[in-house]
């Protein structure tokens, strides 16, 4: 199974200039009739602003989506301007190879960028394009020579750090070692920003019979990827037993984490269903209270989940709810 690969989140000062130079230029073009690049600049703020902490956390993964919805738009719009029906945006055509690496995985991006370029070049001989076909082909190679370089210091940084590394090799999961340092750095943001930090013990009911040592493999394996695909970008998971996974949720709710937590139940007895396996999932959520340790945390949701497991399983619940303190 191909993944993706993983980014740390941007800090919200760059998102939000990044917001609002395209609004101004959005404007700016506005007011000088270029109605098209002032829709394509305002369109491309929507899937920047969903990054925000505040969005992302009631919008899990639409940003990522919004942005590879643009960048197949964009696409489309490219080929637009090269047949001559939206020739005002010729200019914005070659941000597509840009964009299309910095959202799809490696070879998706490479593919459609070689069909981008091919059609670029085919269509750049049109007449009809009149004199600004002579700057396609220069624009062209700039544009993804300055891509091909951008891709290669992601390739490179991530060989560099690939040794360093902190994940397990079957499920991209952290180790447990590292989740008490990880909690404690959240916590201590948490308190000093304000944000509530929401932390989820997920794990598979025990099965009777137990499953064969090689489906249990393989259903560790996809519950991992199935995380690592599905939780945001500055989201973190342990894998702390064999079949037990601990989630770190920033910027995160009670409520939040408890609607998380019962989407992930769902998508894996969807996904194990689909494997010929019934098997059901649960969850204990807890949420951050003042003085708050790492333990205490810890502890809140595995007890959440423990008392889940004791009543039947198959089922997701606070921490208040198993009969503990205010979340």
């Amino acid at each position: 199974m191909e993944t993706e690969q993983t980014t740390p989140p941007i800090p919200t000062p760059l998102l939000i200039l990044s917001i609002l130079v395209l609004l101004g230029y959005s404007l700016s073009s506005l007011a000088v009739g270029f109605h098209l690049s002032a829709l394509v600049s305002a369109a491309l703020a929507l899937p920047i602003a969903l990054h925000l902490p505040w969005l992302a956390m009631h919008a899990p993964t639409a940003g990522r989506w919004s942005l590879r919805t643009a960048s197949l738009l964009l696409f489309l719009v490219a080929i637009g301007t090269f047949t001559g029906h939206l020739q005002p945006l010729t200019f914005w055509s070659f941000l597509v190879p840009l964009l299309l690496f910095a959202v799809w995985p490696l070879w998706v991006a490479l593919g459609a960028s070689a069909l981008f370029i091919i059609a670029v070049l085919a269509l750049a001989t049109d007449p009809a394009l009149g004199m600004i076909r002579h700057q396609l082909v220069p624009m062209l190679v700039l544009s993804t020579a300055l891509t091909a370089i951008f891709v290669y210091l992601r390739e490179y940084k991530a060989a560099q750090l690939a040794p360093l590394r902190r994940t397990d090799s079957l499920t991209l999961a952290s180790t447990h070692d590292y989740l008490e340092t990880d909690l404690h750095r959240e916590i201590q943001r948490g308190e000093r920003e304000g944000t509530p930090v929401t932390v989820v013990a997920l794990q598979v009911d025990d099965p009777e019979p137990p499953l064969p040592k090689a489906d249990r493999t393989n259903l560790i394996v996809r519950m991992g990827r199935l995380l690592h695909r599905t939780l945001r970008d500055f989201d973190s998971y342990y894998r702390i037993e064999e079949m037990t996974f601990f989630l770190i949720l920033p910027v995160t709710d009670t409520a939040g984490a408890l609607q998380t937590g019962e989407s992930l139940c769902e998508q894996v007895r969807r996904m194990l269903s689909g494997e010929g396996l019934v098997l059901s999932v649960s969850a204990g959520v807890a949420g951050m209270n003042v003085a708050d340790d790492t333990t205490a945390l810890e502890q809140k949701a595995l007890e959440a989940l423990r008392r889940a497991r004791k009543q039947g399983g198959n089922r997701v619940i606070t921490h208040t709810e198993s009969g503990g303190g205010r979340d």
